[in-house]
């Protein structure tokens, strides 16, 4: 969507989701505790990535758009 479109909301929620699964897929074999903390730490590494990606883009965006 390089033509300046805004994706949907719900398309931000998939990669914290999806780290959140991972981890909690990884921790299966390992007991229940072990397991929410694993999940706990793949949802925050995924968002906190994802936070930083959209937060770069928004910035770039607002900068160019400063420039012209």
């Amino acid at each position: 969507m390089s033509n300046g479109q805004m994706r949907p909301q719900c398309v931000f929620f998939i990669r914290p989701l999806a780290g959140s699964l991972l981890g909690y897929a990884a921790g299966t074999e390992m007991g229940p505790v072990i397991q929410v903390i694993m999940t706990l730490f793949a949802d925050t590494v995924a968002l906190d990535s994802h936070l930083t990606k959209a937060t770069t883009k928004f910035g770039n965006q607002h900068n160019a758009r400063a420039c012209y």
